[in-house]
């Protein structure tokens, strides 16, 4: 029992490094290209492509936890299209039927 959690915390401390590493490289990137865009002539198409790639380092982390996170997909999921334990099949064919 306890490798079972021994093995469990090394796949937690694997998706962790990875998400973090994920979000930190294109973080450094876009801020490299930032701080290179000030020193060098450079196209507007460079400015540019570095502004929407700032624009997308923020929205980014959300959907790396989307990826790696199978909880919060659940969760997204069922915040998304609820499942209703409420309303049981029977009572669907009744309300169709009375219609």
């Amino acid at each position: 029992m306890d490798e079972r959690k021994q093995e469990a915390m090394g796949r937690a401390k694997i998706m962790l490094l990875m998400q973090s590493g994920i979000i930190v490289l294109f973080h450094m990137t876009t801020c490299y290209a930032y701080v290179i865009l000030q020193f060098v002539l450079s196209l507007k198409f460079s400015l540019y492509a570095t502004h929407v790639g700032w624009m997308l380092v923020h929205g980014l982390p959300p959907f790396v936890y989307l990826l790696f996170n199978r909880s919060i997909r659940q969760g997204v999921a069922q915040t998304i299209a609820p499942i209703s334990s409420h309303t049981l099949p029977s009572q669907l064919n009744q309300t169709a039927i009375n219609r």
